[in-house]
């Protein structure tokens, strides 16, 4: 298994710590050895930075939160410019915003588990007097390195495609962040339906420059941790009482569980995950960014799915130790192609683990990964991204999440993100879900890419993305 989160929470004034683990990525022995110190240990499974041209990597995005104990409301921690340190085998990279860092190792061509590690970060200094609780906060990543890809696959729902050509061959390449026409002309963008209005802003995230991913959608237990650092109106918006589909979070705040913390988190509006995305400090990815993260550099194949083949299993699963942190699908015949959709959701009626088909031999195709090693992208919970095919998703410009939500409604803050589930809010779906047909588990299907989302739905979840 390859994703995973940890999270501990720390009360500088009380000995020891209370843990909340959701995923196998672990922070332990945490401290406030200085005014400004955060210290900790970092782990995480099956690691990798390879030495290919594309350098890819997997990360951990980790961020703090911090409370003051005799009130309770919880803030982001921003973090100083320079001073922060990391035991070998890892390195820490520094974003410019310091609103979290990325840890990865420090050497090309050296993979397997990362054992716990000492971490130190230096926060900006805090008002003085209180006593604080702090909670580190870890994410799995992979990095979608920086370079040109295809979008389209002659095949799929509404795919896009260069120009009035169709059918095989009619793939668009997107080779730069610069503005892109979309009309009839070659070398021009078009679509077979949703066709983007106007042309797509130079400023709008294409996948072309690099950028961080989660590995896996969110899961429950990461969506659980987010209840609890907002407040009770903040979370009683942002939280469906329902126990369907499989859904385990339940609760109040700042006490929400989720039984099955490994398990996707699935009932999202797109206005929770936008709120989960800004108080992550994270944002959420364009649908070419999607197709990016699939594909990567190498050319589109008609009808692939995210592992890069049109090979898919297709008998119903059933599950080996379920409602635990390693239930895992049982399969029969082909090993490859593994997705949770509607054939092999089978009796399951909701979505199962994230990360569910990868382990520490699995091969790309028995992953079901995306290029970059990015999970879950076909099948499991339809992901919630922004949409090309509406004016309003044309005018996201990548602002990044600054960690602290709306006071008054648990909402997202941030400029330039979409503000409704309508359609033709700026939203929409790609990738299918444990309850779709095949067609809409490929790369290029489009579906639903403008699709409205003002009801919580049981196969509606996702994930967030960093440029770096």
């Amino acid at each position: 298994m390859k994703n995973y989160i940890y999270a501990i929470i720390l009360c500088v004034s009380a000995p020891g710590i209370l843990p909340l683990m959701a995923n196998k990525v672990k922070v332990a022995t945490v401290a406030n050895p200085g005014s400004t110190t955060i210290t900790f240990d970092l782990s995480w499974d099956n690691s990798w930075r390879n030495s290919d041209a594309d350098g890819r990597h997997d990360a951990i995005w980790v961020f703090i939160k911090y409370a003051d104990c005799s009130l309770g409301d919880w803030a982001h921690a921003n973090l100083a410019a320079a001073g922060h340190t990391a035991a070998a085998p890892l390195e820490i990279r520094i974003v410019t915003d310091n609103k979290g860092v990325f840890i990865r190792r420090n050497t090309a061509s050296t993979s397997g588990n990362v054992t716990a590690t000492a971490i130190s970060l230096e926060i900006a200094p805090l008002p003085a007097g209180p006593t604080y609780h702090f909670k580190v906060i870890a994410i799995e990543m992979v990095y979608a390195v920086g370079g040109s890809f295809e979008l389209g696959d002659g095949t799929s729902n509404y795919y896009f495609k260069d120009g009035s050509s169709t059918g095989v061959g009619s793939e668009f390449t997107v080779s730069s962040e610069a503005l892109i026409t979309v009309g009839t002309a070659a070398g021009n963008l078009n679509a077979t339906s949703l066709v983007p209005p106007s042309n797509i802003p130079a400023a709008f995230p294409k996948g072309f420059n690099g950028f961080y991913i989660m590995k896996t959608e969110i899961s429950q237990g990461q969506y659980a941790d987010f209840l609890n650092t907002i407040t009770t109106t903040q979370s009683g918006n942002r939280w469906v009482n329902t126990t369907g589909s499989r859904n385990t979070i339940t609760g109040s705040s700042p006490g929400f569980v989720a039984s099955v913390p490994s398990r996707a988190a699935n009932y999202l509006l797109y206005m929770d995950l936008l709120a989960y995305l800004d108080w992550a400090a994270l944002r959420p990815m364009t649908e070419l960014e999607f197709e990016k993260v699939c594909r990567g550099s190498i050319a589109s194949v008609a009808g692939e799915y995210a592992w890069g083949s049109t090979t898919l299993h297709a008998t119903a699963f059933t599950i080996d130790n379920p409602n635990t942190s390693s239930e895992t699908p049982t399969v029969t015949g082909t090993t490859d192609g593994i997705a949770q959709y509607s054939t092999t959701d089978g009796v399951i009626n909701g979505p199962i683990r994230v990360g569910y088909a990868a382990t520490s031999t699995s091969t790309r195709s028995q992953a079901s990964e995306g290029y970059y090693g990015t999970l879950d992208l076909s099948g499991l919970n339809m992901e919630i991204v922004i949409s090309t095919a509406s004016s309003t998703g044309l005018a996201f410009t990548g602002v990044l999440g600054d960690g602290d939500i709306n006071v008054a409604n648990g909402e997202h803050n941030v400029t330039n993100w979409p503000t409704t589930g309508a359609t033709g809010g700026g939203c929409g779906l790609r990738g299918g879900s444990w309850n779709s047909g095949s067609a809409y588990l490929r790369v290029s299907d489009r579906w639903y890419a403008n699709t409205a989302n003002t009801v919580r739905t049981s196969h509606y979840g996702g994930r967030g993305v960093r440029q770096y």
